[in-house]
């Protein structure tokens, strides 16, 4: 079970997870089904509550109680959304992106806007859940902690490594989305990036073709889930790609599109 609940930045929420038993039951939190922790303030814990005080926007999040004894365990879910204060002028950016959520439509790889309520108080808005978050904090939660050093005293904390496969597996859903966006006239240009260190030369190849100065030198993204496709089809055996290909000569990152237009769809 789940509950979304929206707050602004700066007010408080109280996150209730009442239950009882025998054996009395302990209780345990989890933001996006790791141990709880925040850059600002503490958590507080009230019998069966979670306290959040001094809301800020990294707060947002999947927030699970676990309830358990020796018999059994339950849970419950809130999905807490933490927005900036905002003005008029934001508002109706807000509700213009959300008329845009309706023109797109249903797609399995697009998170999907379910209803909202922008009458007779705050703004609500529900979208489709999502348990483990938006993609690029789930990549940035993962990534190895390159040039960070451990503090003396604590213990090094195991990640899930994401192997090669993960990742074009990534690549796959979000073309697939990309590729029905594309559909409906709805496109984006952008940063060109160098090659990443464990990236395999055939996916880079296509990440450039994907970046070429003319549009219509770009594949479609039909090609693109095709390709995607074929990789995953190679690879489905394997725990990673071969990385022992010759490296490219790859463009410096202050090369950008020509187009200053943005896409309005975040993932």
């Amino acid at each position: 079970m789940q509950r979304f609940i929206v707050k602004p930045a700066g007010n408080m929420a109280q996150l209730k997870c009442r239950a009882g038993g025998n054996p009395t039951p302990n209780i345990t939190w989890f933001k996006n089904g790791k141990e709880p922790k925040r850059h600002y303030g503490e958590y507080r814990q009230n019998h069966w509550s979670l306290i959040l005080e001094d809301l800020v926007t990294d707060d947002s999040g999947n927030y699970t109680c676990v309830v358990c004894n020796e018999l059994a365990c339950v849970n419950f879910t809130y999905v807490l959304g933490v927005i900036d204060g905002h003005n008029d002028n934001e508002m109706m950016d807000l509700v213009s992106e959300m008329e845009m959520m309706k023109v797109i439509g249903k797609n399995i790889n697009i998170i999907n806007l379910i209803g909202c309520c922008t009458q007779g108080g705050p703004l609500y808005v529900v979208v489709e859940y999502a348990p483990f978050g938006n993609l690029k904090d789930f990549l940035r939660e993962h990534r190895p902690a390159a040039g960070y050093e451990i503090a003396f005293g604590t213990e090094p904390k195991e990640k899930e490594a994401l192997t090669q496969k993960d990742l074009v597996s990534f690549a796959y859903q979000v073309a697939r989305g990309m590729e029905y966006l594309s559909s409906r006239r709805l496109l984006r240009n952008g940063h060109r990036m160098e090659k990443p260190p464990c990236c395999s030369t055939d996916i880079y190849l296509l990440m450039r073709d994907c970046w070429c100065y003319e549009p219509y030198n770009r594949p479609v993204f039909s090609k693109l889930v095709e390709d995607l496709d074929a990789i995953l089809t190679i690879t489905a055996n394997q725990e990673y790609l071969d990385l022992g290909l010759p490296q490219l000569d790859t463009p410096t990152s202050s090369q950008e599109s020509s187009s200053d237009e943005e896409f309005p769809f975040s993932l």
